[in-house]
């Protein structure tokens, strides 16, 4: 049965900012989380120009037992707008508190995660990551549940080595000369050789290898201010040679549409939707009770995006073994 599609209007009270539950989902087992880059807005840079949110209007038909929320954050660099005063890290604690607070209230804490991150917000999802993966049970335990259960990301154009296109493009934007302005800061990570990137990158790689990541990139270049066209973010930055699974997978759009599909037929929509299936139908998670004990789960066992209806009938079993509550019953989450 198809589901009607009611175009995105935004609502100008709104302010974009923190996380948005787009679609609760349906007895929903895992998150899904995207997360925009600079200049962007949380519904917005999801949204076609047709107003196709295809987070909310089309995605929850492909995987309907799945909640999706989208994270905003002070991301603009525009002359009209107000500059940036968080720091890199500022920007990815204040994302892990929010996420974690959200599956806190709905006592989801141990669900599934997928992240979805375009551009610079792949970059502040590292980040968070790393904050996560140093906390413990005495210290922000809910932080580093976080990283305990994450499955997979999707990353899309994500500058993991800089782009010095998109540094050029923002910087020209940026008016205030003082030194230290935090708007400022944040573009000179996006340079090519960015020491805050390499070491970036050393400390994501030893805690990528606990999900899978897949790299997506743009085929076509984007009209630059001036007229000319070149890509935002390269394919030599756009992924991280040596991450687990490091797969590079060509998206057919620009830049800033890489994450914007109007259509369930549009052929870049069912690669994602398929690389979402793929993650969590291949997934191993470990896991670490309260007393310390270590294990994992084969999330491939579920496959619940194929033959859900099927398994959650079945599901007895295996919800035991994932010790989502440690209970010997069937979590709701």
């Amino acid at each position: 049965m198809e589901t009607e599609v009611v175009n995105y209007t935004r609502d100008q009270t709104d302010s974009g900012l923190g996380i948005k539950v787009l679609v609760e989902g349906i007895s929903p087992i895992i998150d899904i989380i995207a997360i925009h880059g600079l200049d962007g807005h949380r519904e917005d840079s999801w949204t076609a120009e047709d107003g196709i949110l295809w987070l909310k209007d089309l995605l929850p038909q492909r995987l309907p037992h799945a909640r999706i929320a989208t994270y905003g954050y002070d991301a603009s660099t525009g002359i009209q707008s107000n500059k940036i005063t968080e720091t890199l890290h500022g920007h990815a604690v204040n994302f892990i508190s929010r996420l974690a607070l959200l599956r806190d209230r709905s006592t989801t804490t141990t669900r599934p995660i997928m992240f979805l991150a375009h551009s610079w917000g792949g970059i502040i999802l590292k980040s968070a990551l790393i904050h996560a993966n140093q906390c413990n049970e005495s210290h922000l335990p809910y932080h580093k549940q976080i990283m305990l259960s994450t499955i997979g990301i999707l990353f899309f154009g994500t500058p993991h080595q800089g782009a010095d296109v998109a540094l050029s493009a923002s910087q020209k934007l940026v008016l205030s000369p003082v030194d230290g302005n935090t708007t400022r800061t944040l573009l000179r990570h996006l340079a090519t050789n960015s020491e805050m990137l390499e070491t970036q990158l050393s400390q994501f790689n030893p805690i990528s290898i606990s999900f899978i990541t897949k790299f997506l990139y743009e085929s076509y270049e984007t009209v630059l201010h001036d007229g000319t066209s070149s890509f935002i973010v390269a394919k030599s930055s756009a992924i991280v040679p040596g991450a687990r699974d490091a797969e590079a997978i060509a998206l057919n759009k620009k830049h800033m549409d890489m994450i914007k599909y109007s259509s369930a037929e549009d052929d870049d929509f069912n690669v994602v939707v398929s690389l979402l299936q793929h993650i969590f139908e291949h997934a191993e998670r470990p896991l670490v009770d309260a007393n310390g004990t270590t294990g994992h789960i084969e999330m491939r066992y579920l496959q619940p995006f194929k033959i859900f209806d099927s398994v959650i009938k079945e599901i007895g079993d295996v919800c035991v073994v994932t010790f989502v509550k440690r209970t010997n019953s069937c979590p709701s989450d």
